[in-house]
């Protein structure tokens, strides 16, 4: 039997083990689990207990016992690293799927928009030195990964060919025909909707990115927004948009963040599971720098993105500016009286042409299979699996 082993920095949620296929790969016949690395990671203070689901191993040595007995029937998938290479921290894990030649993929159907080249990115460097001191120390740490610490690039990478997925492979000179193209992770939720939800009324959607309470932003460099504060912009913004186009606004909430609900935002509807079916309704849709936005792309609906302090705080200026010009849409800095008072959406306005780009790049591009990205990512696994055997069947 096939097996597909996710490696992961923490333990997984629920929600996780769905979006990643589980179910549609048993029902292939692959065994899926997942390694918990936190503690091999040296993060397990910042990710909490083990959920009993997971193997999470003790050290860097039991690690690469299992790794070495899984390896002739097993795929592993890196949820660690993937498109970003590898770090010093993170040298060691695939220093193990090295030397017990174990073939690993990355699935990189998540990515986000390069940020534009501009001088003024180097001005906002300037002004943030300790960001600016970890970025140089990380590509510092990701060259002597890769030269030293025993990093192997994946084997396959699966997703659509957004450009940073391009520069990776570009990196580490993986083969065209290793490249395999699929949809989104996003757009993969919609192989598993089972529908028959009520009906969402038309309205304008904000997309959350968790900046309160999302466990991400609890890292070097980043900082969770304030929720008080972040909650209030909120709120301003929201009066503003139903004030100019006459519809409400509803939140469809980050899956995993709980921090988000109808009392901090003024009493509006917070809806969890279904951002699809929300934007499919949706006459504008407000964001951040959320992959869901290509949601917005597919059903042709005008975007505004939120930019201003929390975003800085939580790292994600470079991510909203590389989305808007992506998108060919624009960003508001929600703290700025002036320009919020004088929002008025134009409802009819959409970027076609760049919406279209976005989507063939980040979504769904025109040669991926009409199937799950799992039920692909099975196909390939069984196979690799079977030639790492030599071909025997």
């Amino acid at each position: 039997m096939t097996s597909i082993v996710f490696l992961v920095p923490r333990a997984t949620t629920s929600w996780d083990r769905d979006r990643w296929g589980f179910r549609i790969l048993a029902a292939k016949g692959i065994d899926a689990g997942a390694i918990d690395l936190s503690v091999v990671l040296g993060t397990r203070a910042q990710t909490g207990a083990s959920n009993a689901v997971d193997f999470r191993p003790k050290d860097l040595e039991e690690l690469s016992r299992f790794v070495q007995s899984a390896a002739s029937s097993s795929v592993f998938i890196d949820y660690v690293r993937g498109i970003s290479g590898p770090d010093l921290r993170s040298a060691p894990v695939f220093k193990a799927l090295r030397d017990a030649l174990a073939v690993y993929y990355v699935v990189a159907a998540g990515s986000l928009p390069s940020p534009p080249s501009a001088p003024g990115r180097l001005l906002r460097a300037a002004t943030r030195p300790a960001r600016a001191a970890r970025h140089v120390a990380g590509l510092v740490g990701r060259a002597v990964a890769e030269r030293f610490g025993g990093y192997i690039p994946p084997f396959k990478v699966f997703g659509p060919p957004a450009p940073a997925v391009t520069a990776f492979s570009a990196r580490y000179r993986i083969p065209a025909d290793r490249l395999i193209p699929t949809h989104s992770l996003d757009y993969d939720g919609l192989f598993r909707s089972e529908g028959g939800a009520p009906v969402i009324a038309p309205s304008c959607v904000f997309i959350d990115d968790g900046l309160a309470g999302h466990p991400d932003f609890d890292a070097p460099g980043r900082a969770s927004a304030k929720p008080t504060e972040y909650f209030e912009t909120l709120r301003r913004v929201f009066d503003r948009v139903e004030a100019a186009t006459g519809y409400p606004v509803i939140i469809a909430a980050h899956p995993r963040s709980e921090a988000l609900r109808p009392e901090f935002v003024g009493g509006r509807e917070v809806i969890r599971g279904r951002t699809a079916d929300a934007v499919a309704a949706s006459v504008l849709v407000i964001g951040h720098a959320s992959t869901a936005l290509g949601f917005a792309a597919l059903g042709r609906k005008p975007i505004i993105l939120l930019g201003g302090r929390h975003v800085a705080d939580a790292g994600l200026t470079s991510a909203v500016n590389g989305m808007s010009t992506a998108l060919g849409v624009p960003v508001i800095d929600p703290d700025d009286a002036e320009a919020l008072a004088a929002l008025s959406p134009d409802l009819s306005l959409i970027p076609t042409e760049q919406y279209a780009k976005y989507v063939a790049q980040h979504v769904r591009p025109s040669d991926a299979p009409v199937a799950s990205l799992w039920e692909v990512i099975a196909e390939h696994a069984v196979e690799d699996v079977r030639l790492r055997r030599g071909g025997d069947k």
